[in-house]
Parts: C-alpha cells; structure tokens; sequence
C-alpha cells in the first residue's frame, strides 16, 4: 500500500509532494492519486471543523462573559462559517472527486471548476470568518475581552497575512493551527 492511499497522510510527506508536483506541470493530473483521497479530504475537512468549532466556540464564551455584544458577534459567526464551511469543504473535495474519476483530461478539468464555481453562496462562509476574527481583534485591542494586547498578534489575520506570501496550500487551515496552539501555549 503506497502512501498516498492511507487515510490519514503525514503532514511532512505531504507538504514535500505538494512542493515537488507545484513546479512540474499537470500536477491536478496526477495519475496514481486514487479518487477515494479528496472524499477522505472532505470528510476529514468536516471533523477537522467541528473539532475547530469547540475552541472558537470557547472563545466565544469566555469573551461573552465580559461582553454579550461582542460574545454573540463571535458565537453566530463563527457558527455561519463552520455550518455554511462544512458544505462548502464537501462541494470542493466533490470538484476534485469528478475531476480523478472522469479521467483527468480537460474536458473533466472544465466540470471540476464548473462543480467548484457552482453555488457561489457556500463562499459566504469566509464572511463569517472574518467576521469571526476582525470582532475578536477588536475586543482584544479594546480590552473589552480582558485578554492582553499581543493576543491579537496570534489571531488568524496577522499569521495568514505572514503566510499569505508564500503560496502554502492549505495556508487558512495552518494559520488557525498555528493560532490555537499560540493561544494554548500562551493563555
């Protein structure tokens, strides 16, 4: 069993294969990637969610406490953007499914971006998100969430804006890992 058929890949080994398939052409054509990885991606996505949702869904509550307005700002946000995403991760893992089974050649590259354009409103899901992190830097920097002022640095906005850059693919996902783990090293 090679590598790439196992549920649950290695975040290095992926991130070396990603980088090696970016500089030579027909990367999305690959042609030993099995159809069953972006379901698997797209099921995974959808856990990785919820599992995400319990700490901002924390964060919502303990800024709640020291204000409702701002609380609740960030509880129905960060609720669009993990019911509205959750969709939204399992249309694109779909895109990419379509695209590996009906034989990687432009005619199924063409129905992959059309399924991946289609249905523009699970894209609402960013709004919520950045709702979501534009609110909470407020209430930091304000000091109304009675949390220091360089929390706000570790939010998701100012890492994303670093990686940004650097055209990691998955770059939002590792902003907000890196984040969570700041916030948990350091609060």
């Amino acid at each position: 069993m090679d590598r790439s058929s196992r549920c649950l890949d290695l975040f290095p080994y992926f991130c070396v294969q990603v980088c090696a398939k970016l500089v030579s052409p027909g990367f999305f054509g690959e042609e030993g990637k099995s159809a069953k990885v972006p379901m698997r991606s797209a099921i995974l996505g959808v856990f990785a969610l919820f599992l995400q949702a319990l700490g901002y869904f924390a964060i919502s509550a303990y800024v709640y406490e020291h204000s409702a307005v701002y609380g609740s700002v960030l509880f129905f946000a960060i609720l669009l953007f993990i019911v509205i995403g959750a969709g939204h991760h399992v249309k694109c893992g779909f895109a990419e499914y379509v695209f590996l089974r009906l034989g990687r050649d432009k005619k199924a590259h063409t129905m992959m971006l059309d399924l991946f354009n289609s249905a523009p409103i699970t894209k609402i899901c960013y709004l919520g998100y950045i709702v979501f992190i534009i609110t909470l830097i407020i209430a930091i920097l304000t000091g109304t969430a009675a949390l220091p002022l360089w929390a706000a640095i570790f939010t998701i906005l100012p890492i994303f804006i670093i990686l940004f850059p650097f055209k990691i693919i998955g770059t939002l996902h590792i902003s907000a890992m890196i984040s969570m783990l700041a916030w948990m090293i350091l609060i």
